[in-house]
C-alpha cells in the first residue's frame, strides 16, 4: 500500500561552557557556579527546542522516496498582512478578522477543534489588547484579559507567547502560527543530556556540555496556517 510520509532529519545541537578556576572569585559567583550555568543551558535547549518546531512549521516540508520533493505552505493557509474582512487593504498588527480569517480556514479544512494554538510575539499581544474590544469583554471571553495583561484562550486558540518568531526586518512583518497539535511532528534522536567535567588539558577547567538531537516537520499543511502581523510604530 503506497503511504504518505514526511521526511524529518533531525540535527545535533552543542552548547559548551567553561569556568575557570577563579571565576568563583573574580566574578562573584556562588561557590558552585556550575549550577546557574546548568539552568542556564536547560533554558538554551527549550529555546532550541522552540525554534526547531517554529522552522517545522513555518518553513519546507520533504516528500517522496528520496525526500527531495518540496511541500510548501499554499497561499490559502495564509493570512496576509494587509488582510481586511471589508474595505481597502492596509497592513496591520494582529486584528480579530485575522483570527477568525485563521480559524475559518481550519474549520474548512475539518481541523479538530480541540488542540489549536496561537503562537504570538508580544506585539500582538498588545494589538489585542489596546485595539481589540471584544477580547477585553467577558461575553467574547471568560479570561479577563485587562486584569493579567494576558490571553490564555480566545476563538478556540490556546495562546503562547514568544519572541522566537520569525521578523522580516525589512518590512517589521512577524509571522504568527496557528496550528493543530497533529499538525506538526518532533522527532528527538537524542534527548538532552548535560555533562560537567574537569578538563586537566585546559589548566583543569570545568566544562558544561549540553548536547541534544532533534527535528521537526509539519505533516499536514490543511493543520497550519500562517498569520503575518505589520509591527511598524
Amino acid at each position: 500500500t503506497t503511504m504518505a510520509k514526511r521526511w524529518l532529519r533531525p540535527k545535533g545541537y552543542d552548547e559548551v561552557t567553561y569556568i575557570d578556576q577563579f571565576d568563583a572569585i573574580a566574578l562573584g559567583e556562588l561557590p558552585a557556579p556550575e549550577s546557574e550555568h546548568v539552568t542556564s543551558h536547560a533554558a538554551a535547549a527549550k529555546r532550541t527546542l522552540d525554534e526547531v518546531i517554529i522552522a517545522g512549521l513555518e518553513g519546507t516540508a520533504y516528500i517522496g522516496e528520496d525526500g527531495t520533493t518540496a511541500v510548501d505552505l499554499g497561499a490559502s493557509q495564509k493570512v496576509a498582512a494587509d488582510y481586511v474582512t471589508s474595505g481597502s487593504a492596509a497592513n496591520s498588527g494582529l486584528t480579530l478578522a485575522k483570527l477568525t480569517k485563521a480559524k475559518y480556514i481550519l474549520d474548512k479544512n475539518e481541523v479538530e477543534a480541540d488542540g489549536r494554538y496561537f503562537v504570538h510575539s508580544a506585539k500582538q499581544l498588545s494589538d489585542l489588547l489596546v485595539n481589540v474590544v471584544e477580547i477585553k469583554s467577558s461575553d467574547y471571553n471568560n479570561v479577563k484579559a485587562l486584569v493579567d495583561g494576558v490571553v490564555n484562550r480566545f476563538m478556540g486558540f490556546e495562546f503562547v507567547m514568544t519572541e522566537l518568531l520569525t521578523l522580516d526586518s525589512s518590512t517589521d512583518v512577524r509571522t504568527c502560527i496557528a496550528y493543530q497539535k497533529e499538525g506538526i511532528a518532533l522527532g528527538i534522536s537524542q534527548d538532552k543530556t548535560v555533562k560537567i567535567d574537569i578538563r586537566a588539558d585546559l589548566n583543569h577547567t570545568v566544562q558544561i556540555r549540553t548536547v541534544l538531537m532533534i527535528g521537526a516537520t509539519r505533516l499536514e499543511e490543511e493543520r497550519v496556517v500562517l498569520v503575518y502581523c505589520d509591527e511598524s510604530p
